[in-house]
């Protein structure tokens, strides 16, 4: 994938196709191997796979040539002996004519089984080629539904099982026939799929697997009642200034990043939808999920679960933002939180975060991702949202992360060797033809989308956009007479 990201995809193509669409793992056609074999004919990896290639041929020859080389000394043995039985005892005793006539045509056996042996060896050469490329498209693999690329099978079946063992212990679905869901629903269960993803980034392998309902349609998506409520991004950065900045009293805040696991599982649904159960649940035949709590996919998913942690929140002394209804605050303990779907980010004093932390272990099934403070036992740097947030003495450091400044490099084939610009680029007088989103294949298109959303979202935030450490707006100092000023 990486060197078709580098050389382009190949039009038709349906390996090529499958690897930019993040669809399950598709031959490519003849046309786009030999593309791909003249565009890297230079690359190292194709040499050293000719030489290996070489060094397999010959293995291969030497071992047929040693092979048949015994099954042909075994004949000729067999002959000799059929011949001796076959001459009168005076030719036998002198055997002398029978030897000389083998020796005369001994050279051209040889030439003609050597031509035999080179000629069944190119035949089954070619044999394990075709069913090597054959076991290469059928072979099981699994794809990552979110970043590309292949995936472990091993890893993604592991992933799996503990999804579908996480699902039955907290009783998602409970099973019913089938024709319990025809009777009340008048349709089939709605079909599930998995979404695979590599969760650790490119430094490892965490491969996390969600099952996910196919409940969402083409024409679902204008509909805003569907969806949960985001904040803006200037939401976090509030959280972040606040906690760079002392309180009166001269404490200093801290943030809490807290996960609630499997966020959307947790509303509990109370309408009749039923779910065909994959292959890891072990259903029976004829038989199916219903529903007890919602799962990833359905529409009414994320609304459920905006209107469920905000029930808690509220009701634990928290007011809801007016112009954005994902951002609390708690005015007896001084909390801030901002809630990015099943992501929390509490901003305040560190008892009052983990009296927070605790009631929220008694809702969900959190993840305590960390707490970045000023003390010396408090976390440091943390990625939330694909951004990097740093403590420092100077203040709290906030940047991009830097992969995606690499992927787009990457992409464009741009390394330290890279020449600059001297000035900026001009199109007058240029071979460049005017074209538009329009022109473009619908790969093509979902590509430069791709491209220039990861280009904005990097330009919203400065390279080292930094909160120094400050005081509050009352600075106080106290002079020696013993009165306050501010």
């Amino acid at each position: 994938k990486e060197d078709a990201e580098k050389h382009g995809y190949t039009r038709g193509c349906g390996g090529c196709s499958s690897w930019f669409r993040g669809l399950g793992r598709q031959p490519h056609t003849q046309a786009c191997r030999e593309r791909f074999r003249e565009l890297m004919k230079k690359d190292a990896k194709v040499k050293n796979q000719e030489e290996r290639k070489k060094d397999f041929e010959e293995r291969e020859v030497e071992k047929k040539r040693k092979k048949d080389e015994k099954r042909g000394e075994r004949k000729r043995k067999k002959e000799e002996e059929r011949d001796v039985d076959d001459v009168e005892p005076k030719e036998e005793s002198s055997g002398s004519g029978i030897k000389r006539g083998r020796e005369e045509g001994e050279g051209d056996m040889d030439i003609a089984i050597v031509e035999s042996l080179v000629d069944e060896w190119i035949g089954e050469i070619q044999e394990v080629c075709d069913k090597a490329l054959k076991e290469e498209e059928g072979m099981e693999t699994a794809w990552d539904d979110v970043h590309g690329g292949d995936l472990p099978i091993e890893d993604v079946k592991a992933a799996r099982k503990e999804e579908i063992g996480f699902m039955e212990k907290r009783g998602i679905w409970h099973t019913v026939k089938i024709e319990e869901c025809w009777d009340k629903t008048g349709k089939a269960p709605v079909s599930v799929r998995w979404v695979d993803v590599n969760k650790g980034g490119l430094e490892k392998m965490e491969v996390r697997s969600r099952l996910v309902a196919r409940d969402f349609k083409g024409g679902d998506k204008d509909r805003d009642d569907l969806f949960a409520e985001t904040p803006p991004l200037e939401a976090k950065r509030m959280l972040f200034s606040r906690a760079a900045t002392r309180r009166r009293d001269g404490r200093m805040r801290k943030l809490l990043f807290v996960d609630a696991r499997k966020g959307h599982l947790n509303p509990r649904c109370e309408k009749d939808v039923y779910v065909e159960l994959p292959a890891e649940a072990e259903c029976p035949e004829g038989m199916c999920g219903k529903l007890d709590f919602w799962l990833y996919g359905f529409r009414p998913a994320a609304a459920a679960w905006e209107k469920l942690y905000c029930e808690k929140l509220e009701g634990a002394g928290f007011e809801r933002g007016i112009s954005c209804g994902v951002v609390f605050y708690h005015p007896a303990k001084d909390i801030s939180v901002v809630v990015h779907g099943d992501d929390f980010t509490f901003c305040g004093l560190e008892e009052d975060v983990l009296w927070i932390q605790k009631l929220m272990a008694t809702w969900f099934e959190i993840k305590v991702r960390g707490m970045l403070g000023s003390d010396q036992s408090d976390d440091k740097e943390i990625v939330i949202l694909g951004r990097i947030v740093k403590w420092t003495n100077e203040g709290i450091r906030y940047e991009a992360d830097p992969k995606h400044r690499r992927m787009m490099l990457e992409h464009f084939g741009l390394d330290k060797t890279t020449r600059p610009l001297a000035c900026n680029g001009d199109k007058e007088g240029a071979d460049v033809e005017e074209w538009d989103l329009e022109d473009l294949g619908q790969k093509e298109a979902t590509l430069f989308r791709g491209l220039a959303a990861r280009r904005n979202y990097l330009s919203l935030d400065c390279p080292d956009l930094q909160f120094p450490v400050k005081h509050t707006s009352r600075e106080m100092s106290k002079p020696k007479n013993g009165s306050w000023k501010r």
